[in-house]
């Protein structure tokens, strides 16, 4: 059985020191025959949460690996970036995915639990297996590849040092939204894992493309799925047959804080 190794090595920039302010992480994703792709996530005091053309870059995908943050809500000329800077706060989550057509494949994972600011709690969440991994005690994660199994979906949470009272709450970001068209096309399921703990509860956002969010529901606590019943519905023309209708994220929310976003879902 071929075997290919994916190591994924967080190094700290060398132009700059990491602070809580400013801080970035380079992500490495490498096969055993040289085959890799580079990611890059942190924080800036001059960046945003949304797109940014001084920070993120295009991702050109090809080849026996490809890794890349997903961002279709961005509304730009690609999906997929290989840079991903947010601005700074206590709480954060990235969304990135792998992906290879190689099946029956052992793909490891390898960081640098010492890369981080100090005091930084760091998890990542494998979506497939439901494993999260705490980043800042562990080094590394293995996992099997499958025949159609597609990309493989992580989540990256991040928690600054606790200079807030300890009252805070810090939820963690839903993971795995998916959804499909049902009933004859006239509903679409949604559907995600739920992370966090102690949250009241789940806002629902959807949008068309090229206008705002809007909120489409509050759901109770533990809720992991949703139907919408959109007033547009798609019609059986092949040649809009790939073009994306709506767009869908979820995030946890109580009386303290939110969390971060989940993966954007786009609906055809």
């Amino acid at each position: 059985m071929a075997r290919m190794f994916l190591a994924v090595l967080l190094a700290w920039s060398t132009s700059t020191p990491a602070s809580a302010e400013e801080w970035q992480v380079k992500i490495v994703a490498s096969t055993s025959d040289g085959a890799e792709n580079s990611l890059y996530f942190g924080q800036k005091p001059d960046a945003t949460d949304g797109y940014d053309s001084r920070y993120e870059v295009l991702a050109l995908l090809g080849g026996d690996i490809e890794a890349y943050f997903p961002h279709a809500e961005w509304d730009v000329l690609a999906e997929h970036f290989w840079r991903d800077i947010k601005a700074p706060d206590q709480m954060k989550s990235w969304v990135f995915e792998v992906n290879t057509a190689l099946s029956g494949t052992e793909i490891m994972l390898k960081w640098d639990p010492l890369k981080l600011p100090d005091g930084y709690t760091v998890e990542l969440t494998d979506t497939a297996q439901q494993a999260v991994i705490n980043m800042t005690s562990q080094s590394e994660h293995y996992y099997y590849t499958y025949s159609g199994s597609g990309p493989r979906q992580f989540t990256i949470n991040t928690k600054a040092p606790d200079n807030a009272p300890d009252t805070a709450v810090f939820l963690k970001s839903p993971s795995g939204l998916d959804g499909a068209w049902g009933e004859n096309k006239s509903v679409i399921h949604l559907i995600w894992t739920d992370n966090s703990e102690g949250e009241s509860g789940f806002m629902l956002e959807r949008k068309v493309p090229g206008e705002q969010w809007t909120l489409l529901a509050r759901l109770d606590a533990n809720t992991t799925f949703y139907k919408d019943y959109p007033l547009v519905l798609p019609t059986d023309d092949k040649k809009n047959k790939n073009k994306v209708m709506f767009l869908y994220r979820v995030k946890a929310y109580n009386s303290l804080t939110e969390s971060e976003f989940s993966n954007t879902k786009p609906i055809k």
